[in-house]
């Protein structure tokens, strides 16, 4: 009775390696294919899920954005609010997005933030309709 204990055991190990192994293969894979999809500047994306928000609520955000730009460079990614963000500190890199090459990046916003504020708030407009509303809600 002994010997049949013993090989349930080993065949348990077994197939716990195995799984394991194939798990490990899995995950390598998956991260391999989506790394070479698009590559980020330099940061950090936080804790999972909440990323960087707390760091950035629980303080000054000029803090937030030196620290960061000290240790990353003028642009660096983040996780806010669940998102990731990739974020400019320099008046150029925001002239190089928002005026050089604006037909390159469309601005997105944190679904968070549109349940915040109503899917009908002016800053998640563009283009003409953008210009439209704006010029309606101008003094």
């Amino acid at each position: 009775m002994e010997i049949d204990t013993t090989y349930v055991h080993i065949y348990t190990f077994l197939l716990g390696l195995v799984l394991t192994l194939f798990l490990v293969f899995i995950v390598k894979r998956k991260r391999k294919s989506s790394s070479s999809r698009a590559s980020l500047p330099p940061g950090s994306m936080g804790w999972p899920y909440i990323g960087e928000t707390i760091q950035l609520y629980s303080q000054d955000p000029n803090v937030f954005f030196t620290t960061r730009q000290k240790r990353y460079g003028e642009i660096f990614k983040s996780r806010i609010l669940g998102y990731p963000c990739v974020m400019l500190a320099s008046p150029e890199a925001a002239r190089f997005v928002l005026v050089s090459e604006a037909h390159l990046f469309k601005p997105t916003f944190p679904r968070s933030k549109e349940k915040l504020i109503g899917p009908s708030a002016l800053f998640f407009h563009q283009g003409d309709f953008h210009e439209r509303l704006r010029k309606l809600v101008e003094p």
